[in-house]
């Protein structure tokens, strides 16, 4: 469940409770006998670990130039079993991007607190233990490790993050992968700003309040006083992250908080991007977006006339052919970005850059040949979905490329090994939206609903004598699952070795084809060689070698969210097995036949006596990219069926 709601001043009645005060009143440092007593978790026996409490605290500070936030938090967390001291390592992350918003972490505190004959002994963490990690060009972590961590310890850890600007007011995640005991979460509104929050799978809290605070202010000429909004949630059971999911942030329980007006004390308002159509104003006249691509359009001519000949092909073609070319002449530094990071001119000199250098460019390229192209705004998977109730900023956090052709499809500059109308499986996520100047917003589903085969032969030689067979593979795959091959392998065939060497002994001879070709399906031809099994008078081998689902993916009893295979995509397989002279098969599997709306899986053995040669043809067909909740016991149950037909051993008995 998802709401908005305008955090401003006054505007939420009083109805919080008194419950959490227990938890509120705790300093730093003082530990509860209750605490220390605390054994399991009264609402998940499972638990290793719990938060006792995690308590945030954002406030407006002045500065010279106006106001920065503050944002303070104190979190305890009890280990409950010994498999709970995983929890022990701890990261804070903060902004490092521009230099005039970068954030800071200051005032750092750790502890760990054990129970020693009826004592509590504490263990503060050396500040020396203490390093910062680079996590990409925009954000860095501090990460740490909580001494002395055993079943029992309760760990103890604050700090304050100095935000630099008044957008970056943090969001509040009630729920982690361990249970909460209580969480919450206060901001200390000034008069001057107004915030939209999204309160994210959450039917009611436990506490939501405002309260005017006790003292007074004054700031700009203009007195007044905290208006204090709390909002908090108990018994908050743990998120369990499983297999095929976007971003657990998409499904967390969460509340999420946005700019959307400023007051200034002489009476004028400013609205801070209320629109999805105001913020597409602002990328378009913005220099590192709109007048970027400006500017490449005017760069774009000579590149057609010197570089590229795409005279006389048709439209789609012609498209192809300059995504190709740009996929080919430049390269993408790994950063995405909805903000171009240079001039046009140091694009094309450096030919390097970030998702908007690289995709702006090539969308002004397609325009000045006459192909109709424009941005589009998405959020990439492991960023989390947009919500389009609102224009939430921090949404979004990539572009790529809507062609306009006879058969419209989207595109991306960045990843060479992808077809021309194929975009990166990160960017496949739910939505995105046009930039032009249009008046209606213009949103497109971005999902692909053509399978992805990959189409294995198997080729089996039994040895009795040397107790080996020889195995001769051959893959045929396209659309996504040739990306990952290609992606994967890059072609070498030392990776592919290291890959296969985990299915087979010994690997004699690789070949690929269609590597640096993406409209064709990918080749890969392994030979190998593996031991066999004997027990008494039987040969056993396993067929498929391991390279379908080995075990369940899936293992929760029930999931709220959906399971997002992010394509359909379907495995195919036909194995051939010679059966050695003096030998016979026995007890085949039996004929696997389930077909119906989500899955279809078909597997059949054929035994032909008179050329004593088994044979098997089978599949499994995921037909829905998207599987929702209601869907998951049945997408369980048949994925057992995977694991159980695509994992058999096949007996051979030795004959008189």
């Amino acid at each position: 469940m998802t709401r908005l709601n305008i955090i401003a001043c006054l505007l939420f009645s009083f109805n919080g409770s008194n419950f959490a005060q227990s938890f509120t009143a705790r300093e730093y440092g003082n530990i509860s006998p209750e605490e220390i007593e605390l054994k399991t978790c009264s609402f998940d026996s499972t638990a290793d670990a719990i938060v006792l409490f995690d308590l945030g605290e954002s406030k407006f500070i002045r500065t010279k130039n106006g106001y920065a936030i503050k944002f303070s938090r104190h979190k305890r967390i009890k280990i409950l079993k010994t498999s709970g001291r995983d929890h022990a390592e701890t990261s804070i992350p903060f902004y490092i991007g521009e230099s005039s918003q970068k954030q800071k972490v200051k005032s750092l505190l750790a502890s760990t607190y054990n129970e020693i004959d009826g004592a509590v002994l504490t263990q503060a963490i050396d500040p020396n233990q203490v390093y910062e990690e680079k996590i990409n060009q925009y954000w860095a972590q501090k990460k740490f490790v909580f001494p002395n961590v055993q079943e029992g310890s309760i760990l103890e850890c604050s700090y304050d993050l100095i935000i630099p600007y008044i957008s970056g007011l943090p969001d509040w995640e009630f729920q982690s992968d361990i249970p909460t005991l209580y969480s919450q979460y206060k901001v200390y509104m000034v008069p001057f700003y107004e915030y939209v929050n999204l309160l994210q799978g959450v039917d009611s809290l436990d506490v939501r309040s405002v309260e005017q605070g006790n003292r007074r202010y004054n700031d700009f000429g203009f007195d007044y006083k905290h208006n204090i909004y709390t909002v908090a949630l108990r018994n908050v059971e743990a998120f369990e992250d499983e297999s095929f999911i976007t971003s657990k942030s998409d499904y967390i329980k969460k509340i999420d908080f946005q700019l959307s007006k400023i007051y200034y004390t002489d009476g004028r308002q400013e609205d801070f991007i209320t629109t999805w159509k105001s913020l597409r104003k602002e990328l378009v006249d913005h220099y590192d977006f709109g007048r970027y691509l400006k500017g490449c359009k005017r760069l774009a001519k000579n590149v057609l006339k010197e570089q590229v000949d795409a005279t006389g092909l048709a439209q789609t073609d012609k498209a192809k052919r300059l995504i190709e070319y740009v996929k080919k002449n430049f390269n993408w530094n790994g950063y995405r970005s909805e903000w171009s990071s240079q001039s046009p001119k140091d694009f094309l000199r450096s030919k390097s850059g970030n998702t908007a250098d690289i995709n702006l460019f090539l969308i002004a390229l397609l325009n000045e040949a006459g192909i109709h192209a424009e941005p589009m705004l998405i959020s990439t998977r492991d960023h989390g979905k947009i919500k389009h109730i609102y224009p939430f900023y921090g949404a979004i956090n990539n572009i790529i490329v809507y062609v306009q052709t006879n058969r419209p499809f989207l595109t991306d500059g960045t990843t060479i090994l992808l077809d021309y109308n194929m975009i990166p499986k990160n960017s496949i996520n739910d939505i995105g939206l046009l930039v032009n100047e249009e008046e209606e917003d213009r949103w497109m589903s971005i999902e692909y609903s053509m399978p992805s085969t990959d189409d294995i032969s198997i080729a089996i030689e039994i040895a009795p004598e040397k107790l080996e067979a020889q195995f001769s593979i051959r893959s045929k795959s396209d659309f996504f699952q040739g990306f990952d091959y290609r992606n994967n392998f890059r072609d070498d065939p030392k990776t592919i070795e290291n890959f296969f060497s985990r299915h087979l002994d010994v690997i004699d001879s690789i070949s690929t084809k269609n590597y640096d070709i993406p409209s064709e399906p990918y080749l890969l031809s392994v030979n190998g060689s593996k031991e066999i099994d004997k027990l008494e008078d039987f040969l056993i081998i396993r067929p498929f070698l391991s390279l379908a689902y080995t075990k369940n993916p899936l293992t929760l009893e029930k999931r709220t969210y959906p399971v997002d295979f992010i394509y359909p995509y379907k495995n195919k397989y036909r194995i051939s097995i010679p059966i050695p002279k003096g030998y016979l098969p026995t007890d085949l599997p039996e004929d696997v036949l389930i077909e119906n709306e989500l899955v279809s899986i078909h597997s059949k053995w054929i035994y032909n006596e008179d050329f004593n040669h088994l044979q098997n043809i089978s599949h499994y067909y995921f037909k829905r990219a998207i599987y929702q909740p209601e869907a998951y016991l049945n997408l369980k149950k048949n994925l057992e069926k995977i694991v159980e037909t695509f994992n058999v051993a096949l007996y051979f008995k030795k004959g008189n």
